[in-house]
């Protein structure tokens, strides 16, 4: 049997009908994918990539210009990431888990993005009234 290294066989099934004189050989797989390699080499490194982007929370609020660099980096980063595993992910025309972990990863990043320049604002707004 040839190796499929990306994935685990399950369940090979044999089965034989006769059908009008002439044998119906049947034979099914159930085929599992292999997960471990893409949770430690593409979840946990996009995990950790974009939870750098709560650095930028740690700087003064006044400090919007260095806030905004660390996130748009990031984002930069994790963006160039995306695109560098695309080639090991299977294509497909529905969203997997991979694909939802990937968009929830960006929209936090926008999350922080727009944290910045609302508080960025408001603290702006706080120097002018006052």
């Amino acid at each position: 049997m040839t190796e499929l290294p990306n994935w685990n066989v399950l369940k090979p099934e044999f089965d034989s009908i006769p059908d009008r004189g002439n044998p119906l050989m049947i034979y099914s797989l159930t085929l599992q994918r292999k997960w471990q390699w893409y949770v430690t080499n593409h979840m946990l490194i996009l995990g950790l990539l974009s939870s750098t982007v709560f650095y930028a929370l740690t700087l003064p609020v006044d400090n919007l210009n260095d806030r905004g660099a660390i996130t748009f980096t990031i984002l930069l980063t994790v963006t160039a990431f995306k695109y560098t595993i695309s080639d090991s992910l299977p294509k497909i025309s529905y969203m997997t888990f991979m694909d939802y972990y990937i968009l929830s990863n960006f929209m936090l990043m926008f999350m922080v993005i727009a944290e910045n320049v609302i508080v960025g604002r408001l603290w702006d707004e706080k120097d002018t009234v006052v």
